[in-house]
């Protein structure tokens, strides 16, 4: 059981644009305040629980909850999600398999609840004595309370492979792909993922990390007053120092650096953000 919280300044926390007045088949729009760029300080935080239950020698029910809470400038920028998920697992020396439901409920904004359901699974082999591979296969149903246009269905498959050098560095790469369809042909697309990272223990206590990952999607249908398909390419980079060996009052404290810019063919759907976190985490 652990619960965290972090103080969380953002260059563009709502994924705005930076334009005034974009240009639609040669007349000029005015972009509202809502889709416009907003900086801020916020707050998050949450928590998360699990339980093994051994059942067999080599099987056991796994459960877990969690939340996750965000609050920035305005009510209609605030998220809270609750998440919980079921999984029977085979566990042997060199594999384990996996499989059950997860469970997703969100509330966005001022009104809108977003809720999903659905299978899982999660293989993971030892390749070798430093390498292990994952696979997660998942598809889930959703429903939303007041967008229900948007309600339909998506799939993923992702895969990361871990290397440790040693007890202090350890590498990974993961890549993944997925189809989203909801009741809008604009809005149903194929989606594609890689990244790598690293994992490092510095000296005078400090433990290093850093990652970046890129996620492409392209619509099925033409995006309304775009006249073609959506493409979207989304670029994140983050880093995080962390001191392993100082704590306050049962508190670790983290110091995280993201950076996301966003290319798309749609002009309203460009960005960047620079975002910094710190976060301190109590176990339990």
């Amino acid at each position: 059981f652990n619960v965290w919280g972090s103080i969380a300044p953002s260059t563009n926390f709502n994924n705005g644009t930076t334009l005034e007045v974009i240009n639609i088949d040669g007349l000029d729009f005015e972009v509202g305040n809502q889709a416009k760029q907003k900086s801020g300080i916020g707050f998050r935080g949450g928590g998360n629980i699990g339980y093994n239950l051994r059942l067999k020698r080599d099987i056991s029910l796994i459960v877990s909850a969690g939340t996750n809470v965000v609050q920035y400038d305005g009510v209609q920028f605030d998220q809270t999600a609750l998440n919980q998920t079921a999984l029977l697992r085979y566990r042997q020396p060199k594999f384990s398999i996996a499989v059950g439901a997860v469970s997703t409920q969100g509330w966005y904004g001022a009104d809108e609840f977003v809720w999903t359901v659905g299978p899982q699974a999660i293989i993971s082999y030892l390749v070798t004595p430093k390498a292990q591979f994952y696979t997660q296969l998942k598809h889930v149903w959703t429903r939303y309370e007041i967008a229900d246009y948007r309600d339909g269905w998506s799939s993923t498959a992702t895969t990361q492979l871990k290397y440790a050098f040693d007890d202090s560095t350890l590498l990974f790469a993961k890549a993944g792909i997925g189809r989203t369809e909801t009741q809008r042909d604009h809005l149903d697309n194929w989606n594609g993922s890689a990244g790598a990272g690293f994992y490092h223990e510095l000296p005078w206590g400090l433990t290093g990390f850093a990652e970046a990952d890129v996620h492409y999607s392209i619509s099925d249908g033409n995006y309304p007053l775009l006249g073609e398909q959506r493409e979207q390419t989304r670029a994140t980079g983050r880093m995080s120092v962390t001191k392993r060996d100082f704590y306050w009052r049962g508190l670790a404290p983290q110091l995280e650096y993201t950076y996301t810019r966003n290319f798309s063919n749609d002009s309203l759907s460009r960005y960047d953000a620079h975002g910094l976190a710190l976060t301190v985490t109590r176990a339990f």
